[in-house]
């Protein structure tokens, strides 16, 4: 029998397919934020690509009930968190002899990813593929395996930095709500792997802002310090 004797990392997407249709900012002005929640449906292979994911705006803010002023973003919350996610992995073994599969780590490190703007965030998820065990194909084989994986608790992530990205009069560019499954295993050039799958998630985009202070407020505020601090030149002269 033919050992293993490289590391590959096989890294699946999954199909997303929304069943919201373009959804609009829901705004909390009590709070100053503004979030697009959706459910995701998925059950092929592929990535879909969200591209109805809005940028902030600052008028669009009053707009929603905010009062007359400029606004600007202070940070950006993505979270993910999926469900009953099931499918299978499948081999194919094309070798003209017998090969090993070693897979003791196998489907560690997986997860279900949602990225926007260049930020992402991700809900970990694990197989034990054949239960931690290597698998010996025959030449010719093809190995299925059914996997209902461990969802660690939804993934939440904060974006201080970069923010120019998530602001502006439209939508996000490259904005996308991915499934991701990333697999590292022994295995030889001539295995090939292939993965089903099927779930729901759910993902959300919180934007996080703050009024910008008016020039003739920033002025008074000038003024004070400087008063503020000419009263204690002249207290310290006394």
């Amino acid at each position: 029998m033919k050992r293993v004797s490289r590391t590959s990392l096989l890294v699946i997407t999954l199909m997303l397919t929304t069943l919201t249709a373009r959804a609009a900012l829901v705004w909390d002005t009590a709070n100053n934020t503004a979030t697009d929640s959706r459910v995701i449906v998925f059950d092929t292979p592929g990535t879909a690509t969200i591209n109805d994911l809005l940028q902030f705006n600052s008028a669009a803010a009053v707009t929603a009930g905010e009062a007359a002023g400029s606004y600007v973003l202070t940070s950006v919350v993505l979270t993910i968190t999926g469900s009953e996610m099931s499918g299978r992995f499948q081999f194919n073994n094309t070798l003209g002899l017998p090969a090993t599969v070693y897979s003791a780590n196998f489907a560690a490190g997986q997860g279900l990813t949602f990225s926007a703007a260049g930020a992402s965030v991700v809900q970990t998820m694990t197989h034990a593929f054949n239960g931690g065990n290597p698998y010996n194909m025959v030449s010719g084989e093809s190995y299925t395996e059914n996997f209902a994986p461990t969802l660690a608790a939804a993934g939440s992530s904060t974006v201080t930095t970069g923010l120019a990205a998530f602001t502006g009069n439209g939508f996000l560019a490259s904005s996308s709500a991915n499934l991701s499954a990333q697999m590292s295993s022994s295995q030889d050039a001539g295995i090939f792997a292939g993965s089903f799958a099927s779930g729901t998630a759910t993902f959300s985009l919180t934007y996080h802002y703050a009024p910008v202070p008016e020039p003739t407020a920033l002025a008074l505020l000038g003024l004070g310090c400087a008063a503020l601090g000419l009263r204690r030149r002249r207290t310290a002269n006394v």
